[in-house]
């Protein structure tokens, strides 16, 4: 089975496209990280990153906090 390494979700800023984007962490390596870009500026990513499971990911909800927001995730 072919895995990815790295999951780039910007989800067109909607909370529906992001978790049709999150089906691909399925394919997610082990170590793979997933990046989801405008977690300071619309809804629906930064909804998303902040409910993530915290007891399954790693996740730093905001390293831009003065740009669009770039968040970022990996497995425990």
């Amino acid at each position: 089975m072919q895995q990815l390494d790295f999951i780039f979700i910007d989800g067109w800023h909607s909370i529906n496209q992001v978790y049709k984007d999150w089906d691909y962490t399925q394919l997610l390596h082990p170590k793979g990280i997933v990046v989801f870009h405008d977690t300071s500026a619309h809804p629906g990513p930064a909804l998303f990153i902040r409910h993530l499971n915290k007891d399954k990911w790693v996740v730093h909800e905001n390293l831009c906090p003065k740009d669009f927001g770039l968040g970022y995730c990996y497995r425990k």
